[in-house]
């Protein structure tokens, strides 16, 4: 029996689907492995454990004896994303002592390409070359999309070009999927008279969010009765004009009230604009994840997270032209037939089930080679 343990790193909503998620679920494979998570820091002291773990006196001296513990009870020990040399020169010990441990290295995203609207991008460059590292150092990888795992193989042969120790690290794919013991909502009757399409992200998505303002701005004007919900959590980007049929708002929500803030919304149709760049390309489908356990039907981007999607959706390409004929077509379909709400949320159980991908997570731990 594997005992296994999760460090994490990142903000809470990455934390909630790549770790909380999978360590739910893991946890009902007692035969096969103990699963434990560890939080070096605070989340809520926004600090990064990885930038602390040394020459920061005591906060360091905790973290480095928390971590030489760890590695003397687990047999593998998963890292979120590292971002700090600090991190790197101190997981390069522990590496070197424990042998025997197996470090993997936790990558949800792209490395080395952030959008241009994050207002932290310089700062970004240096977490990406870092994470490169932690990657490369790491006995194993786990990542949520098969195309993010081509892009790290890229990365990898890139690396391997210049280097004199070459590096052929195994990589794992664990879709993001839905754990029901955490995204919880509590259902209410509350209903609304107008049609509602809205979008909802978190900051730095000016440029996607454009595609679908754009694609809006001509149905609101040919029906009164459509309302165009957006819940952003940047602040109001600059395109953007005060319009009556359009409700926006920047929100920050705790992941713990996620899906009850996603369900009071009540919308009928959810959009996922997303721009065809790399960054974009490496992330998951979540936002047809998250609608999906609600049975909205989602009007997404035809590229590379949506175009893959086990499920009900409605893909268009990124020509507002287009995007707004696909909305309006969502519209008809809906009004006319009636949404299939109940096969939805189905399809996303069954064609993104957590304990399926547990337990193939379980053979590639099982797998890995001492």
């Amino acid at each position: 029996m594997k005992k296994i343990l999760y460090i994490p790193s990142l903000n809470l909503p990455v934390y909630f689907w790549r770790i909380e998620a999978y360590a739910n679920s893991l946890v009902k494979f007692k035969d096969r492995c103990a699963v434990h998570v560890v939080f070096l820091v605070s989340m809520s002291d926004n600090i990064a454990w990885d930038k602390i773990c040394i020459g920061h006196g005591e906060a360091s001296q905790n973290i480095q004896q928390s971590l030489d513990s760890a590695c003397q009870f687990y047999d593998v020990i998963i890292f979120q994303r590292v971002q700090f040399k600090e991190g790197i020169a101190l997981l390069r010990k522990l590496k070197e002592k424990y042998p025997k441990v197996k470090f993997i290295a936790e990558i949800d995203d792209a490395i080395g390409d952030i959008p241009p609207s994050n207002i932290n991008y310089d700062r970004f460059k240096d977490h990406h070359a870092w994470s490169a590292m932690h990657m490369l150092q790491s006995d194993a990888v786990i990542t949520s999309t098969e195309y993010l795992k081509n892009d790290i193989l890229r990365l990898q042969d890139e690396y391997n070009k210049e280097a004199k120790d070459k590096v052929s690290v195994p990589i794992h794919v664990a879709p993001n999927c839905v754990d029901y013991t955490s995204w919880k909502y509590k259902r209410n009757r509350k209903t609304y008279e107008e049609l509602r399409i809205g979008y909802v992200a978190g900051a730095g998505h000016d440029e996607d969010l454009h595609i679908a303002y754009r694609a809006m701005l001509p149905i609101l004007d040919n029906d009164k009765n459509i309302r165009f919900i957006i819940r952003y959590g940047g602040c109001i980007p600059e395109y953007f004009k005060e319009h009556p049929q359009i409700d926006f708002e920047r929100v920050n929500w705790h992941i713990s009230k996620y899906a009850q803030e996603l369900y009071d919304l009540k919308l009928d149709i959810a959009l996922g604009p997303l721009r065809d760049t790399n960054f974009n390309r490496c992330k998951s489908n979540l936002r047809w994840l998250e609608f999906a356990t609600l049975g909205t039907p989602i009007v997404a981007s035809a590229v590379e997270p949506f175009n893959n999607t086990k499920g009900i959706i409605y893909l268009t390409s990124n020509d507002v032209e287009d995007f707004e004929y696909t909305i309006s077509r969502c519209i008809n379909e809906c009004e006319l037939n009636g949404f299939d709400h109940k096969k939805l949320k189905k399809q996303c159980k069954q064609n993104y089930n957590i304990f399926n991908e547990c337990s193939k997570l379980l053979d590639f731990i099982d797998n890995l080679q001492d």
